[in-house]
């Protein structure tokens, strides 16, 4: 064993007998247990995870269910998950969401949601890539308001083999976002996107031929009716809207969509994840030593570092309960643990925060971790568009663009 876990495990050892002499004074009066309220995406509350049985960081492991319960809520869209907390602010403890993207939202407000994350209440920060440490929107000045427990690209991905079918060429469409504004009748109804501005608009400004480094700096003019990307953007996507099939909103639905007995779309925006459980599904139905001869997707540098999903902490807990602070703390913590690292790319081929998680991780596909630079997020970072924090205005425009461009089909 290393220093660095004797030095953790002291300060653990000192942690927990806080938190038992807290959870005396908590109890003793009326005897309720304190309790500690995760809002999270649905079924997502898995032991695996925060509650590994191996994981001496797991949350059951710093506390007995007598010292601490947790309660879950689930949301399936992060802005009705922060229209809740702007309506209750107290609605819960922990936040986990769209990450340091999405962060301006939640902290850079003058009644700021979440609160500052102390690292020295979390022993696994140190364990965490130095690439995940210091991505923006996590730091506000020297306050830490964002921990990233999650990371993978939002690709487009598409159909080799049907676009090979109906005549196309693989120097047409491999690598080529363009490819998404032909006109032709053979892609008519055959490209569906993510129904999220947030996730689709960095494909479409791309394919339009906004640059990437301006996609994400504050061009709120340009964004608006009559500005010049606007104007750009909605003349390509009106030229070619016989091409939109439609929508999707479910992780299933995508994967039907592209993978089902009779698949609707021949291109969609994605993450990694549903990359590799559409080729594995495609190496069984259609029989085929590697799925991913039938399904193929844009290189990292037309790919967007889409998700990074971060654990939030409410604003005001530290000063209001002190003990749930700790609590949400050492939730956070086992979040990027080892072993909630393990889970996360052999159950769900996500990308982990934690450097010890990938050598001892054995994903469903063994291609996984070093296609996707989920060992080496820094490479990630630097190969794909990493999706910037937006300025609320920015945030404003994007939201109101993607609502014209389906108003104009």
């Amino acid at each position: 064993m290393n220093k660095r876990y004797f030095k953790w495990k002291n300060v653990l050892l000192a942690v927990v007998v806080v938190f038992i002499l807290t959870a005396v004074a908590c109890t003793g009066g009326n005897g309720e247990i304190p309790t500690l309220k995760i809002y999270n995406w649905a079924d997502t509350d898995v032991d695996g995870i925060w509650n590994h049985p191996d994981d001496p960081y797991a949350f059951y492991a710093i506390y007995s269910e007598d010292e601490c319960k947790v309660e879950w809520d689930f949301y399936l869209d992060t802005y009705a998950a922060l229209a809740k907390m702007e309506a209750d602010p107290a609605y819960a403890d922990v936040i986990s969401t769209i990450g340091s993207s999405h962060t301006s939202l939640w902290y850079d407000r003058p009644d700021p949601l979440i609160g500052p994350i102390d690292t020295d209440l979390l022993p696994c920060w140190d364990e965490m890539y130095p690439a995940l440490q210091d991505l923006p929107g996590m730091w506000y000045g020297e306050d830490l308001v964002a921990v990233p427990e999650s990371f993978g690209l939002t690709l487009m991905q598409y159909r080799t083999d049907m676009l090979l079918d109906a005549g196309f060429t693989l120097e047409e469409f491999a690598n080529n976002l363009s490819f998404i504004f032909k006109d032709d009748p053979r892609l008519h109804g055959k490209i569906y996107y993510y129904d999220s501005a947030d996730e689709s608009l960095p494909f479409l400004l791309m394919a339009a031929g906004v640059p990437p480094e301006d996609i994400w700096t504050n061009n709120v003019t340009k964004l608006q009716p009559g500005g010049e990307y606007y104007e750009l953007l909605m003349d390509k996507w009106v030229a070619a809207k016989d091409n939109i099939g439609g929508f999707w909103a479910g992780w299933y639905e995508s994967m039907e969509m592209l993978t089902g007995e009779n698949p609707q779309a021949w291109i969609l925006n994605a993450w990694n994840d549903i990359y590799m459980w559409s080729a594995l599904d495609l190496e069984e139905t259609l029989n085929l030593t590697d799925g991913r001869d039938a399904l193929g997707y844009m290189a990292s540098n037309q790919s967007v570092l889409g998700y990074c999903t971060c654990v939030f902490i409410r604003a005001g807990l530290a000063e209001e309960d002190p003990y749930l602070y700790e609590a949400a703390h050492v939730w956070t913590n086992a979040n990027i643990s080892k072993f909630a690292g393990i889970y996360r790319l052999e159950e769900w081929a996500f990308g982990t925060p934690n450097m010890n998680s990938a050598a001892e991780a054995e994903p469903y596909a063994d291609w996984l971790v070093e296609e996707f630079n989920l060992d080496d997020p820094e490479t990630l970072i630097a190969e794909a568009n990493f999706y910037q924090p937006l300025e609320n205005e920015t945030h404003e425009a994007w939201t109101n663009l993607w609502v014209q461009l389906k108003a104009a089909l």
